[in-house]
């Protein structure tokens, strides 16, 4: 069996974490199957930060040629994707459709919705124009919310290609109930890092700097590249985010440790991002900021010690579930209320999703939350073992097309 992997997100742990415990499993329980990777344009070094190390898998980069985006624009848009092969670099990607005995959409967030992502629009049009079946893995889908004529028909494309997938799962109930509306049959599922929980050996330099102090995990997200917030100042955010660091420094004797989500991010830097927010707070020496080196398993280790962490980042919520320790969600897209709705998890979501809500974000609130009670030991473990379940049956009916 020759599995083709296509639109893995890269420079992100979260999707890192996804893609390591998806490949995991799947070299564990279809020992058989070839895997071939396919990125395209991916910095040096990427692969390297991403890969799971097994004789079966195989990771390819494709450095595409010019005009390869206008091509895949309108082959996608006016059905005809012969067209694309006059782009060399799109020829490369359809040889190795070809040779695939199946495709695998790498697990994600909202391109085929709110990210109008056309090149992975094409991909799947891609692989049912050549007659491959597809499985669409534990992604979000949505919002389609039009606002010109060419979103308009990436919208209509992408419904039509929902409905053509051989095997589909969602990982939200936001993303759930618009498949119901729109009568897409999908398995119910949840994010694939739930797949295993990894045990990395923290590095000496890490046990160092995290001190005997107890901790939280706080990851904030500079939110003005989403497109919800491309209009909003930068400064109003961060001062939304000051104040809850204020509120944690003086109401608990806990130190904050933030951990970069994105790396290879050019101007989109988290490791400086989050070193100006603790540059401009009263109480510096509480924080601290650990560089974007680090893997999403040790990560995860990192997280697993913390007291709570409270996240604006997707990923960063699922690394505290899976490491069964209490979560603070900052909303600012559907996936991540979706999936605490998924698991029953109440009280612990505050709206981040426009600028009315950061504006009036509810502080006092926020520090019941934060001084209050916590999630028991047993309540963590439950939501844990719950997200795995749900994880593992999606991925055995899954893997029925794997054998």
């Amino acid at each position: 069996m020759k599995i083709l992997l296509l639109n893995q997100p890269v420079y992100n742990r979260g999707d890192e974490a996804a893609h390591r415990s998806l490949i995991r499993t799947l070299n564990k329980n279809v020992p058989n199957a070839s895997v071939m990777i396919l990125l395209e344009n991916v910095k040096e070094g990427t692969i390297k930060q991403i890969k799971v190390d097994n004789p079966q898998n195989k990771y390819i980069n494709i450095n595409t040629n010019k005009g390869y985006r206008k091509s895949r624009i309108f082959s996608a848009c006016s059905g005809m994707m012969f067209w694309s092969r006059i782009i060399p670099s799109n020829r490369k990607l359809i040889q190795y459709i070809q040779e695939a005995d199946i495709v695998l959409c790498a697990p994600g967030g909202i391109c085929l919705g709110g990210f109008y992502n056309w090149s992975h629009l094409y991909n799947m049009m891609l692989c049912k124009h050549y007659n491959k079946p597809v499985i669409y893995y534990s992604r979000s889908i949505g919002p389609f919310n039009p606002r010109n004529i060419l979103q308009h028909i990436f919208c209509t494309r992408a419904k039509e290609i929902l409905k053509k997938m051989d095997f589909l799962s969602l990982r939200d109930a936001r993303s759930m109930d618009l498949a119901n509306k729109l009568g897409i049959k999908y398995i119910k599922s949840i994010d694939s890092a739930f797949l295993d929980t990894p045990n990395a050996t923290l590095p000496d330099s890490v046990r160092t700097d995290l001190g005997k102090q107890k901790y939280i995990v706080f990851v904030p997200n500079q939110l003005t590249w989403h497109p919800s917030f491309t209009n909003m100042p930068q400064d109003v955010i961060d001062k939304c985010y000051l104040k809850m660091i204020d509120i944690i420094i003086q109401k608990t004797n806990y130190n904050i440790v933030m951990l970069p989500q994105l790396y290879n991010a050019g101007k989109k830097n988290d490791y400086l991002y989050f070193k100006r927010l603790k540059k401009e707070t009263e109480n510096p020496s509480r924080i601290i900021v650990f560089p974007d080196t680090y893997s999403s398993d040790i990560q995860q280790n990192i997280i697993k010690d913390a007291q709570m962490i409270i996240g604006t980042r997707y990923h960063s919520i699922v690394f505290g579930i899976n490491n069964r320790i209490p979560v603070i969600a900052l909303s600012y897209e559907h996936k991540i209320a979706g999936m605490l709705e998924i698991l029953g998890i109440k009280g612990r979501s505050f709206e981040f999703n426009t600028e009315a809500s950061i504006h009036k974000f509810d502080f006092a609130k926020f520090e019941q939350v934060i001084t209050g009670n916590q999630p028991s030991r047993e309540n963590l473990k439950e939501y844990a073992d719950h997200a795995h379940a749900i994880a593992m049956s999606c991925f055995s009916e899954a893997s029925q097309l794997l054998q």
